[in-house]
Formats: C-alpha cells, sequence, structure tokens
C-alpha cells in the first residue's frame, strides 16, 4: 500500500476554490464552501447522506427563487 505525501501537491484544490470564490466575489455572487473529510463516494450519496439532505433542497430553494 503506497502512502500517501501531504504537501502542497495534496492542497490544489484548497488554491483552485480559492480563487473560483474570488472570481465569484468579482461577479457580486454570495457564495459559501465546506470542506468534510473523505472523498467524493461514500456516505454523501445514500438516502441519508448530505447530496440528498441538503444540496438537492439548496437547488431547489435556490432555482426556484431565482426563476
Amino acid at each position: 500500500m503506497s502512502r500517501r505525501i501531504l504537501g502542497a501537491a495534496s492542497c490544489h484544490h484548497v488554491y483552485s476554490n480559492q480563487a473560483f470564490t474570488h472570481q465569484l466575489y468579482e461577479y457580486g455572487v454570495p457564495c459559501e464552501a465546506e470542506e468534510y473529510r473523505g472523498g467524493w463516494r461514500g456516505r454523501h450519496w445514500t438516502p441519508d447522506g448530505r447530496v440528498r439532505s441538503e444540496l438537492l433542497p439548496f437547488f431547489d430553494q435556490t432555482l426556484l427563487s431565482a426563476g
């Protein structure tokens, strides 16, 4: 099993997200971000996971209020 080395190579997503946030602010788009431990799969996609309990209701509310 290979061991993942933490350092500059593992932080690219942080810098990319910060740059994206700055672009959103420049265009006046309100935003916030959260970071969670774990990968992109797993418990987030289960029936009681974050996608169904938080993400989909957020899109439902946001898209309805924008339209």
